[in-house]
């Protein structure tokens, strides 16, 4: 019997440094599935300037690109463009958090939204694409690709999986174009974890591929791509890093993922702003049982005069723990 070691249970993914880094200075547009939401939300506990995408969660690759060139446009929505079910108004480019009886309101809600993301993204650094599927959703009275189906009917909608070939002149185009614009913007993508196997375990696959491949031509036109996909299924890679239904990362997987990003993109000079930040965190999240005896009091006041000392020791950030945040 050997007395060395026993290998490790774990394979370690060798991260290359981004090519360009995160600083409390930087800000940060977001899109994409869930998961995309998952490290906005991570993002934002830990007081980086986000913005989410102005179309809500989005799956397809092909409908990502429906709204990247909607936003690099001067195009506002309009009631030609939504949808009716019988009782309620939808857009087929956003997510149902936009739908609503009123159509007025529904079209200048997502006119709201859509220019304060244009005034956002004239003076982001960061442009994080978070793509989940090739598999695209036609509505087939409409003509429209849909980036969300709004519970419908499936025959509604016809689908198929857009290739590869379809894809990369049109994301060359919206590299090109957003970097053009946007001269400062720097454009990272990630490939969602999430398994899609709604057409089984074989299209997952060849989806996933496709995405990974359409990454990799663009990683030559200076995009970064951050591998949230193998962290999950190679360095993670057990059952226990998983939602009950299996398919979905855990919370304690995302938080993992999600640390491997900021250790890989984490400019070094905010490195211990980022501790102070997570110290009070941790002390903002806890919860006092009696916060009116005296040992509650005490520690109340601590934590706010930790997060004023925090806010005069950087005042070039005045939203660090502002309201909201």
């Amino acid at each position: 019997m050997s007395l060395t070691s026993p290998p490790p249970f774990t394979t370690s993914l060798p991260l290359e440094q981004a090519p360009f880094r995160l600083s409390y200075t930087s800000r940060i547009v977001l899109m994409g599935s869930c998961f995309s939401t998952a490290i906005a939300e991570r993002l934002m506990k830990d007081q980086f300037q986000i913005w989410t995408s102005p179309f809500g969660i989005v799956y397809d690759v092909s409908a990502m690109a429906d709204q990247l060139e909607l936003l690099l446009s001067d195009r506002l929505m309009t009631r030609n463009d939504l949808i009716h079910d019988g009782e309620l108004y939808h857009s087929l480019l956003h997510h149902g958090q936009f739908s609503g009886n009123d159509p007025g309101q529904v079209v200048d809600c997502m006119n709201q939204e859509l220019e304060l993301a244009r005034a956002f993204l004239r003076s982001a650094e960061w442009l994080l694409l978070t793509w989940a599927t090739s598999r695209s959703f036609t509505h087939i009275e409409s003509g429209r690709r849909t980036a969300n189906n709004h519970q419908l009917p499936g025959a509604a909608f016809s689908y198929t999986y857009t290739q590869l070939e379809d894809l990369k002149p049109r994301y060359q185009k919206l590299i090109h174009d957003l970097t053009n614009q946007y001269p400062k913007l720097q454009i990272g993508i990630t490939i969602s974890p999430v398994r899609y196997l709604q057409d089984g375990f074989l299209a997952n696959s060849r989806s996933k591929s496709t995405l990974h491949l359409l990454a990799a031509d663009l990683e030559t036109s200076g995009t970064w791509i951050f591998p949230s996909f193998e962290i999950l299924q190679d360095e993670l890679r057990d059952y226990r890093y998983y939602d009950p239904d299996l398919i979905h990362p855990s919370p304690m997987a995302i938080d993992l993922i999600y640390q491997r990003f900021l250790e890989s993109s984490l400019a070094d000079q905010d490195r211990t702003l980022f501790s102070r930040i997570q110290k009070v965190r941790q002390s903002l999240e806890h919860r006092l049982r009696f916060p009116e005896a005296p040992s509650g009091v005490k520690f109340l006041k601590k934590r706010e005069e930790a997060v004023q000392q925090l806010r005069r020791d950087y005042p070039q950030f005045p939203w660090l723990f502002s309201e909201g945040n």
